[in-house]
């Protein structure tokens, strides 16, 4: 929901962390959280290289 809302949506950190009663550094890093994840995913079916930043 958190990754649909801010990068499909469009929808701001704010209004977010709002919605899910956190802070916006929270959600921040729960954004993160879950792009690594998806990452890691995508690796793993190889849909795209691992990429380290």
């Amino acid at each position: 929901m958190v990754l649909q809302g801010h990068f499909i949506e469009g929808q701001i950190l704010e209004a977010l962390a709002q919605a899910l009663n956190c802070s916006r550094s929270s959600l921040h890093l729960y954004l993160n959280e879950g792009l690594g994840l998806s990452r890691q995913w995508a690796h793993r079916d190889g849909l795209k290289p691992l990429r380290t930043s």
